[in-house]
């Protein structure tokens, strides 16, 4: 049942550009929980890349998975190209670009692209169980103590969610019971 209020709220997601409302007040869910650890990671790591444009630029929060620096707005094709075979994807109409936006299924995280310029670039990440951790040791079932000892007093609040911003880029986190139910890294629509 869990799962499939997930995937409901992955859908909402990706149809929020629709209703011109932003992923930081629209997303997050609670999501399996599962004690297994692995070598995926996320961090407070702001990109810069003076040449780019300012929406394909990577901003915001780093998330490392498999070896590949995952920023919002970057290019995606050389990580998906590193990353391994997903396990599923899921293609649907962008109501924000023109085109599709694509959704990848790998364990403990999807990865959301959408399309700009002929590319595909990363619009969210979300977690979806605890065998994922941030490297400050924030994972799903973590406290919100724990968020802020990792990423500090900087956030804007709205119910049970705690958002961090740095540049377009969202770090999110979402509460259930005392304990973090959602992890999101997002690009900050409609700026």
């Amino acid at each position: 049942m869990k799962r499939l209020i997930f995937a409901a709220l992955c859908t909402l997601l990706l149809l929020v550009g629709c209703s011109g409302n932003t992923p930081e007040s629209d997303s997050l869910a609670s999501v399996n929980q599962n004690a297994q650890q692995t070598a995926i990671t996320g961090s407070a790591i702001p990109a810069t890349d003076p040449g780019a444009s300012a929406s394909t630029t990577p901003q915001g929060f780093l998330f490392e998975a498999y070896g590949q620096d995952i920023y919002v707005c970057a290019q995606a094709a050389s990580l998906l190209a590193n990353l391994p075979e997903p396990k599923d994807i899921f293609e649907a109409p962008s109501c924000a670009f023109d085109g599709m936006d694509i959704t990848y299924f790998y364990p403990g995280f999807e990865l959301t692209t959408y399309p700009e310029n002929g590319a595909e670039h990363v619009l969210s990440v979300v977690f979806t169980d605890d065998s994922i951790t941030t490297p400050e040791g924030v994972y799903i079932g973590g406290t919100a103590e724990n968020v802020k000892k990792a990423y500090g007093e900087e956030f804007k609040q709205s119910g049970g969610q705690f958002t961090y911003s740095k540049g377009r880029g969202s770090l999110i986190f979402s509460f259930e019971d005392g304990a973090i139910a959602g992890i999101v890294y997002t690009m900050i629509l409609g700026e």
